[in-house]
């Protein structure tokens, strides 16, 4: 598995602007692409930042999103009057779950 983890720095007063496109937008796209398993998506409200993190089956599947993904990245940075300061991918070697969550 690999994970494919962004940062993107704005506007902290266009973050509700921000999460309401990652929630119309950014979601549901990333449901239908081909190894897609699951993604997580923090905020700083006092910065303004957004850290996104999507797990994907393999490195093909990284590659094969990367220009779509690309693509919401860049709509989103824009709607938070900012820029995406990094984009890195990385292979997942652990994982872990508590007690009363199933993955």
């Amino acid at each position: 598995m690999y994970a494919r983890v962004i940062s993107v720095q704005g506007n902290p007063d266009r973050l509700d602007g921000a999460i309401a496109f990652l929630e119309r937008e950014v979601i549901p796209q990333a449901r239908t692409m081909p190894g897609f398993r699951s993604g997580h998506w923090l905020v700083d409200r006092a910065d303004g930042r957004i850290v996104g993190i999507a797990f994907w089956e393999t490195m093909d599947d990284v590659n094969a999103s990367a220009a779509a993904m690309k693509r919401l990245r860049e709509r989103g940075a824009s709607l938070l009057g900012g820029e995406v300061v990094a984009t890195d991918v990385f292979e997942v070697v652990a994982e872990a779950y508590g007690d009363t969550v199933q993955p």
